[in-house]
């Protein structure tokens, strides 16, 4: 906030020096905190959060019974989502539970 009263941020190298200077990076972290600041203004700029719930349940309206549905998720926000979205479709099929979900051939993810 300091640096924005003083310039304007103009670039991103701008930023992520500010980030840096502010936030310490810790070697056992795995992900730096120039990275994380980022992704997180990407995630808000593309809405990529509401985008995977939509396209969830899109999917989920264009499955066929006894059709498959596969997801891959990037990151914690994500794979928060996709869980909460398996147990809901799951619920009907048992208890909803992460076990429930895993076991149900209709829907997989995968964390990378």
């Amino acid at each position: 906030n300091e640096a924005r009263r003083v310039k304007r941020i103009q670039t991103t190298e701008e930023l992520a020096n500010i980030v840096s200077s502010v936030k310490i990076y810790s070697q056992r972290k795995s992900i730096h905190p120039v990275t994380q600041t980022f992704q997180a203004i990407r995630i808000f700029v593309n809405d990529e959060l509401k985008q995977l719930s939509e396209g969830l349940l899109a999917a989920e309206r264009l499955l066929k019974p006894g059709g498959r549905l596969a997801v891959i998720v990037f990151h914690s926000l994500e794979e928060k989502i996709v869980k909460n979205f398996f147990r809901f479709c799951c619920a009907g099929s048992g208890s909803g539970s992460l076990s429930d979900i895993q076991s149900n051939p209709s829907f997989h993810y995968l964390s990378l």
